[in-house]
């Protein structure tokens, strides 16, 4: 009989089937955009192309670390049971504390503040860092990796918190529009030192 509906069993398998292969072309898109981020990377430091600033933002930091040769913890909780805890439920809402690397860069463009809670919500981290790089900013307790940015004289940053999540007015979180600027500059004008 035309004009029925299809059956849910039927419909469940057809509807998982398009949910696995999306998903497998998700994954497949995932790993070809991080080559493709990972070779600007290193175009942009290791050949010191001048018009290239980078500013990588939690899954960026990452990239940038492993793109100059550096590796990650797979999964906080489970490396590092003791770590301070960077991934809650409340997604654009969960913060902790870091710590500016003093002398830093950053502690130059935004001074040392009190308050220095940033919202920041990965299960992946930095593990060792990759060359060419140097640390920012780490987390209160665990001292993990925050901030890295690159030593040569392209804008080269990665912060692993989500400075776009901050609220205006909010003077609990850490206010990252200087570095936000300094990266438009750089992307500008070309330099960042």
């Amino acid at each position: 009989r035309s004009g029925r509906n299809c059956g849910k069993r039927s419909w469940g398998r057809l509807e998982r089937q398009r949910v696995d292969q999306c998903l497998a072309f998700c994954r497949q898109w995932r790993c070809e955009l991080d080559h493709l981020v990972a070779a600007g990377v290193r175009e942009a430091q290791v050949l010191g192309v001048q018009e290239h600033a980078v500013l990588g933002i939690c899954r960026g930091a990452q990239l940038i670390n492993v793109a100059m040769g550096g590796a990650l913890y797979q999964d906080i909780p489970s490396q590092l049971p003791e770590s301070t805890e960077h991934l809650a439920d409340a997604y654009d809402r969960h913060a902790h504390g870091i710590i500016l690397e003093q002398g830093g860069l950053l502690e130059k463009r935004l001074g040392n503040p009190a308050q220095c809670k940033v919202i920041s919500i990965h299960h992946q981290g930095i593990r060792t860092l990759g060359r060419d790089l140097v640390v920012e900013a780490r987390a209160e307790g665990d001292g993990m990796i925050e901030a890295i940015r690159g030593t040569g004289r392209n804008f080269l940053l990665g912060l692993q918190w989500h400075p776009e999540f901050r609220r205006p007015g909010d003077e609990s979180i850490l206010d990252c529009l200087p570095l936000l600027e300094a990266f438009l500059d750089a992307a500008r004008n070309r330099r960042w030192l």
